[in-house]
């Protein structure tokens, strides 16, 4: 403007100045942005735009849930990134990271900072793996759907069953203070199964974690080595014990919750791949399937006798490595979703090396 119009060297335009500084101050501090006419040729054009926060890291684990119309979004803007053009028709609140990851075909660590791209911008926000295990429990912030009538709207139509009518809201914050710590989603839905015959029990929980008046409970496994050094040999013995007399001994003790059957499966006898449903693999097939033809008659059946063996020798040996990485990880630090998620198997996997490996327990927190 100045090169064009000599605006600061022109005293009688300079003079506007006086005018035009106070002006943007005033429209910048009220509305955030301003719209000032100079003279005929030119005009300032000023906005704001508020500094956001980093959002935390995005982990596997995590299931990303859409708090704006991603799908509209992604229809009105060409420019989007590639990327999340594949990953936005695999947010649908169910799915978590890695599963998004695997079912889209994409990398774990570009999923990750595309999703956290969208929670950058508010487009997002992150949830838990929804389970009928699961345990929640509410918190002071329920006072906010007890004072809020428009929540308390959004809450009925949100967590109502497709077809059907919202259900009352005195019904749903009695739910909301029904949810405690001594109670698994299987274990609620069972005992208040009358008041949720109206409700989407997934999208209950899903509303109560977005609000941040419910929040999980989660497991925490813990597997005491007692082989490291300084152990005593009593502590040394107990753990070389046979994993069944461990258990029966562990079945007749109290605290142990969930206890889970004794002919449940041990990890050393699983492929992981094969504990996750097909569904959410690269292509839709099954890993748990084999890679043979079935012809095992006839002058090859030796052959396949011996490949067989060496098949199976091998997923003993991939089975025991598998074990040993999940113990690794039972130290306290990582919840049963974060192991699960890792190591692709499913919680009653988890749950049985939990019960049947000695020394190993789990803490909610």
């Amino acid at each position: 403007m100045e090169t064009e119009s000599g605006f600061l060297y022109n005293s009688d335009k300079k003079e506007l100045l006086g005018t035009i500084l106070p002006q943007i101050l005033r429209d910048l501090t009220l509305h955030g942005e301003c719209t000032i006419p100079v003279d005929t040729a030119n005009i300032i054009n000023l906005k704001l735009f508020p500094t956001l926060q980093d959002p935390a890291p995005v982990f596997e684990y995590q299931v990303p849930v859409a708090i704006r119309d991603l799908r509209a979004l992604l229809e009105n803007s060409a420019e989007w990134d590639l990327a999340l053009q594949q990953i936005v028709p695999f947010i649908d609140g169910v799915r978590y990271v890695k599963r998004i990851s695997l079912e889209a075909e994409v990398e774990i660590a570009i999923v990750k900072k595309c999703v956290r791209q969208l929670l950058y911008y508010g487009c997002v926000t992150l949830i838990d793996i929804f389970l009928h295990s699961n345990i929640y429990a509410n918190t002071p912030k329920i006072a906010l759907l007890a004072n809020d009538p428009k929540l308390q709207a959004e809450c009925a139509v949100y967590i109502a069953k497709s077809g059907h009518a919202p259900p009352s809201f005195a019904r749903i914050f009695a739910l909301y203070c029904s949810v405690q710590p001594s109670l698994r989603m299987s274990d609620f839905c069972v005992v208040y199964s009358e008041s949720l015959v109206l409700i989407d029990v997934r999208r209950f929980i899903t509303f109560g974690l977005i609000h941040g008046f419910l929040r999980r409970v989660h497991r925490y496994p813990i597997y005491i080595d007692r082989n490291l050094p300084g152990a005593s040999p009593q502590q040394q013995q107990q753990a070389q014990a046979p994993p069944q007399t461990q258990q029966q001994q562990g079945g007749q003790q109290k605290g142990r919750p969930y206890a889970m059957s004794t002919n449940s499966p041990s990890l050393s006898g699983m492929n992981p791949i094969s504990a996750v449903p097909s569904s959410t693999l690269p292509g839709g097939g099954s890993a748990a399937s084999g890679g043979g033809n079935g012809n095992g008659a006839g002058s090859n059946g030796a052959g396949n006798i011996s490949s067989m063996s060496s098949t199976k020798r091998a997923q003993a040996t991939k089975g025991n490595q598998l074990e040993k990485d999940v113990l690794r990880m039972m130290d306290g630090g990582h919840h049963t979703d974060e192991i699960c998620s890792k190591f692709l198997l499913r919680f009653t996997d988890v749950e049985s090396t939990i019960q049947m490996t000695p020394n190993c327990f789990a803490v909610h927190k």
